[in-house]
């Protein structure tokens, strides 16, 4: 038996979900709303009620698993919309402390033109990033 087992044989180290029936879901899911101060609970008590009050928590799993995904993704965008924003500004202040306005102006309008300024910025300071 290995330490970090907690008492389940080597054989079995994937979690396999019981298909025992948890008899007061409605109780529970209270439970885990008030502990966790989650409101997506409230949207299983309903779906609970509808299959009678017994099931699975395979539901709520599924459900705070996709909302921790659907955050993660989130907070991914928001930070590499926060960092694209930090590179532009970094150029275009790089361009003005060149004296290169006309570049700027016309990286605007050409993505491909702002590409390049940014590695040529990135090259000029010696960062290791490119673009």
């Amino acid at each position: 038996m290995n330490l970090f087992s907690c008492g389940i044989p080597e054989r079995r180290k994937k979690y396999h979900p019981t298909e025992q029936l948890i008899r007061h879901v409605d109780e529970v899911l209270k439970l885990l709303r008030v502990m966790t101060k989650d409101e997506n609970i409230d949207q299983l008590l309903t779906i609970e009620k509808k299959e009678g009050g017994q099931g699975k928590m395979e539901s709520y799993f599924t459900v705070m698993y996709n909302k921790g995904m659907n955050h993660g993704i989130e907070k991914g965008i928001e930070k590499g919309i926060e960092k694209e924003r930090k590179e532009v500004n970094d150029l275009n202040r790089w361009l003005c402390e060149q004296g290169r306005e006309e570049d700027l102006w016309k990286s605007l309008d050409d993505p491909e033109l702002q590409d390049r300024l940014m590695e040529e910025m990135h090259a000029a300071k010696g960062d290791l990033v490119t673009v």
